[in-house]
């Protein structure tokens, strides 16, 4: 599969069977990593791309022993844990120590959601999703994923909600208009159903 091209302060990964580009919100207080410890996150950012993943731990490893307050590298040394070895207890304890160090952070948020949902752990993918909405309202993977569990525990009225809340941050999302009509016309709502589809046909004539 070809990985989306990504700036560098964005990372392409595989979480879940989905390639996701990370974006690092700018702005936010973090503790300035040394150069040292920026130069191995970088190298960790590479190996995890190319699938290296013991390298990838190694150097960020070391990153953190250069700057144990570098808050990037713990969330992606556990993310690299998660998608990578399969640890998703490892991939908590990193992520959730990533959060201590910058709690205005939303994308580590949403990874502790996605290893979350792994463990079966619902309530608290649901809240960790929702506080990462709460910080960066224009979200779209952490709404359509909330959508998405909303929707695979029959959820249905929350589902829909969180669907109908992602499209107005973005109303040509494909993903959502297709799920949205098909949760309509589960209920019976057949003319909704038909009013969404059409949207989506629009966007994609494929549909």
């Amino acid at each position: 599969m070809k990985l989306p091209r990504c700036t560098p302060v964005r990372l392409a990964v595989m979480v879940l069977g989905v390639v996701l580009c990370v974006d690092r919100p700018t702005g936010l207080a973090q503790t300035a990593p040394t150069d040292s410890a920026k130069q191995e996150y970088e190298r960790g950012q590479k190996l995890f791309k190319d699938g290296d993943y013991a390298g990838a731990v190694a150097a960020l490893k070391k990153a953190i022993d250069s700057n144990p307050r570098f808050a990037e590298a713990h969330d992606l040394l556990g993310m690299v844990y998660f998608s990578g070895q399969k640890q998703p207890t490892e991939a908590v304890e990193e992520i959730t120590k990533a959060i201590e160090l910058n709690p205005n952070e939303p994308q580590a948020y949403y990874h502790l959601a996605l290893v979350h949902q792994t463990q079966g752990k619902l309530a608290e993918a649901e809240q960790a999703l929702k506080r990462a909405i709460e910080l960066s309202p224009r979200f779209e993977d952490a709404h359509f994923t909330l959508a998405k569990l909303y929707e695979r525990n029959r959820a249905a009225e929350k589902s829909i909600q969180a669907y109908r809340a992602l499209l107005a941050v973005k109303p040509g999302h494909q993903g959502a208009l297709y799920s949205l009509g098909y949760l309509y016309d589960s209920q019976g709502k057949g003319a909704q159903a038909r009013e969404v589809l059409e949207q989506l046909t629009k966007v994609n004539p494929r549909h």
